[in-house]
């Protein structure tokens, strides 16, 4: 089974510094990796969300419609993210999505995203290794518990799978997946 993924990057309601089209508006660099990297290493269709390029560009976000074909929804915060990165996954868990934050701040906070009630999911450190792990737990190829690099809730308690190790070789990893993202609106 081929799930699907909407891999968003949150609004930032005051950016630090204004350029490009209104706001600190650069490609969402992280998410093309992962999406690369989780399009060559598990089963998923990938799409990519940039919400601060429709606030840019004023198009009123419509998280019922960009989420609706998804089976999961993934968002990446550092702390300044993490408002409106919280506000996305709350809606998509509200709409039955399997929910996951990696990030910066997730990455430190687990505990903390994780006791929201509406976050299933926090990957940590770096994130390709262990959201392709998580995809295929969720897709039913491995078990949850051997997921290097996520946190996730069982009951009552908060279980942090072991760190995953670094990716050495840097070289190893896809291209950043352009193709996911309106190119030419970030110039």
């Amino acid at each position: 089974m081929t799930l699907k993924i909407t891999l968003a990057k949150p609004e930032v309601k005051f950016p630090v510094k204004r350029q490009g089209l209104g706001g600190d508006v650069g490609m969402p660099l992280g998410l093309l990796y992962l999406g690369a990297y989780a399009r060559e290493n598990s089963d998923v269709d990938v799409e990519i969300r940039d919400y601060r390029l429709d606030e840019a560009l004023g198009k009123p976000r419509n998280l019922q419609e960009d989420l609706a074909d998804s089976d999961v929804v993934g968002v990446g915060a550092c702390t300044v993210e993490s408002p409106d990165a919280l506000r996305i996954l709350r809606e998509a868990k509200r709409m039955g999505k399997a929910t996951v934050m990696g990030g910066l701040f997730p990455t430190f906070n687990s505990e903390a995203v994780l006791n929201t009630g509406f976050v299933d999911f926090v990957v940590r450190g770096e994130g390709e290794r262990g959201l392709v792990g998580l995809l295929d737990a969720l897709g039913g190829h491995k078990p949850l518990e051997g997921v290097k690099g996520v946190s996730f809730r069982e009951g009552d308690r908060i279980i942090h799978n072991p760190d995953a190790d670094l990716i050495k070789d840097l070289d190893s990893l896809p291209m950043p997946a352009y193709d996911l993202i309106p190119v030419e609106q970030y110039a």
